[in-house]
């Protein structure tokens, strides 16, 4: 017959660190794994799996949202519990919905979802990460036109606002002035690139309020 068959999901192992082996030292692919492995409900649930995030908006902080796994209701036979594999974090600006891959084991560790059949209700829920505001004040400068081209790369971040510890901003300075007046000390906002500790490019992750010093000539 066509279709795939059902992978055979191994012995919970009893050890929270470590996803439980498929045997003969290979690793179970959990990520093909259902969200609800028990099907469309039978009437009233017999069991409640509710995976809820620790927050439900939050401000970019590079940090995971911790999710945790309530249930509620009864469980077929006493010593059966709720394990949920490769449960999804999310750590950058975006709107999420908890998921995870749970299964109901025996006190012996053994796979007995399928007893749950239509029994069990799995509720995911929606969190948000927002930007995290910062605000950017470029330098200002003053200097007689016998001195040439005037420019100014400084800036700073004003009104209490920061980067997150560890990462970095760098921008293109594109004001200059070379004659007698004023002109804002402007910077190109393509080229703004906001990377983390590791390198990674987080400019998304923020949403900034730039504000322009003067650069003078005289």
């Amino acid at each position: 017959g066509g279709g795939s068959e059902n992978p055979e999901y191994p012995k919970d192992s009893g050890n929270p660190e470590d996803e439980p082996s498929g045997g003969s030292g290979s690793v179970f692919d959990w990520s093909k794994a259902p969200f609800n492995p028990f099907g469309p409900l039978i009437g009233d649930p017999l069991l409640t799996i509710s995976v809820d995030p620790e927050t439900v908006s939050k401000e970019y902080d590079g940090e995971k949202v911790p999710v945790t796994i309530n249930t509620s209701g009864e469980f077929l036979n006493e010593g059966d519990y709720v394990k949920c594999h490769l449960i999804e974090q999310h750590n950058e600006v975006g709107s999420y919905v908890t998921r995870c891959r749970p299964r109901i084991y025996d006190k012996d560790g053994n796979d007995v979802t399928d007893n749950y059949a239509g029994l069990v209700r799995v509720v995911y829920k929606n969190y948000t990460i927002t930007k995290r505001s910062i605000e950017i004040q470029t330098g200002s400068a003053t200097q007689s036109a016998s001195e040439g081209v005037l420019i100014c790369e400084e800036y700073e971040l004003i009104n209490g606002t920061s980067l997150l510890e560890g990462h970095q901003l760098t921008v293109k300075f594109t004001g200059c002035i070379d004659k007698p007046g004023v002109t804002t000390n402007t910077v190109d906002l393509n080229s703004l690139l906001i990377v983390d500790n590791e390198g990674n490019n987080v400019t998304r992750n923020y949403k900034i309020t730039w504000h322009y010093g003067l650069l003078t000539v005289t």
